[in-house]
């Protein structure tokens, strides 16, 4: 099931201003491979008092769920710092229902040079860093891309985040390529589309993230050597009351 979702987890940057953050918000995806529905990604945003919760909650559909009742719960939680002025990462978890042996957990602390100490469990083993660059998880880049995006007047060449995965730290990188038009679920949206190429080099992914949706991917395309092999499309987008 992981492979299966892995293109919604790799979808969004050096400063999360306030202003910057989208507002809350509910986003339903489906998740298709080789035309046929797989799975369905609910993804969800809410800050209350500067505390951000942002959640990404996937099951199997179609087919896949007469053979499975796989799971997989993300959360990235986040606090605003007053001494740094954005939104830091506090606490990230990877929860997989059926298959847990690769769940992953960590929580976040700065001391008062701002050095970051990171403590947490991957695969049932331990692991402690310690960084002095802003750092990520899977999930909250993307609120970190998106916040880069609408705070610049003219879009870079490349977004390069650092980012805690597998209990060690890897870089995300980010490419723009064009400004499209692009019809979603018969909604237009002025997208700008970004790919982002993995480090395995068999692998790429494109992402198309609205300008209306304060940069929210609402189609994600992942190629396996130069194959289309999932897809991922917004379906429903709820904006919500704070």
């Amino acid at each position: 099931m992981k492979k299966y979702i892995a293109i919604a987890l790799l979808l969004f940057c050096q400063s999360l201003q306030a202003v910057q953050l989208p507002d809350d918000f509910d986003a339903v995806y489906s998740i298709e491979k080789l035309g046929t529905s797989i799975a369905e990604l609910k993804l969800s945003l809410r800050n209350k008092n500067n505390n951000i919760s942002y959640e990404s909650h996937t099951e199997a559909r179609g087919v896949l769920a007469l053979f499975s009742d796989e799971r997989v719960d993300e959360i990235s939680q986040l606090q605003w710092n007053e001494k740094l002025e954005h939104a830091c990462l506090q606490n990230y978890q990877f929860i997989r229902k059926n298959k847990g042996k690769k769940n992953q957990q960590f929580s976040l602390s700065w001391d008062k040079q701002n050095n970051i100490t990171v403590k947490g469990i991957y695969a049932g083993k331990a692991f402690n860093l310690n960084e002095s660059a802003m750092i990520w998880d899977r999930l909250s880049v993307q609120l970190a891309l998106a916040a880069d995006l609408k705070s610049e007047s003219k879009i870079q060449d490349k977004y390069i985040y650092n980012i805690i995965d597998k209990g060690k730290v890897a870089q995300y990188q980010f490419e723009y390529l064009k400004d499209e038009v692009m019809r979603v679920n018969d909604k237009q949206y002025n997208v700008i589309k970004i790919k982002r190429p993995h480090r395995s080099g068999t692998r790429t992914t494109y992402l198309w993230l609205a300008r209306e949706l304060d940069f929210l991917p609402v189609k994600i395309d992942q190629y396996r050597k130069g194959e289309l092999h999932l897809s991922m499309t917004l379906n429903k987008f709820t904006p919500k009351q704070n």
